[in-house]
C-alpha cells in the first residue's frame, strides 16, 4: 500500500471510530443494560468483570452518567470473550 493510500485509510478510519464511539456513548445506557442482561449477570457481577465501581455501573445503566471511553473498550472486549484489563480501549487495539 503506498503511503497516500495508507494515509487515507487512516483518516477515514479514524472518522469512523470517533462516530461509532459518538454513537455508542449517546446509547450507553442501552449498551450497559443489554450487555449485562446478555451476560446473565447481577450488576455487582457485571461490574466486577468489567473493573469498575458497581455504583459508577449503575449511573450509566440508568442514565445518570455517560460511558466513558475506557469502559466502552472494556465491554468491548468481555462481550467478545477477550480479557478485560484496567486499559480499557486502549487494550483493544494490542489484543
Amino acid at each position: 500500500m503506498e503511503p497516500e493510500e495508507l494515509l487515507a485509510h487512516l483518516v477515514t478510519a479514524e472518522r469512523e471510530y470517533r462516530e461509532a464511539m459518538r454513537v455508542a456513548r449517546s446509547h450507553g445506557a442501552a449498551l450497559v443494560r443489554n450487555a449485562q442482561q446478555r451476560l446473565g449477570l447481577s450488576q455487582r457481577a457485571f461490574a466486577d468483570q468489567l473493573k469498575v465501581n458497581h455504583t459508577y455501573l449503575s449511573k450509566i445503566a440508568n442514565g445518570h452518567a455517560l460511558i466513558s471511553r475506557p469502559l466502552l473498550g472494556k465491554l468491548v472486549r468481555l462481550l467478545a470473550g477477550l480479557p478485560v484489563d484496567d486499559k480499557g480501549g486502549r487494550a483493544l487495539a494490542s489484543g
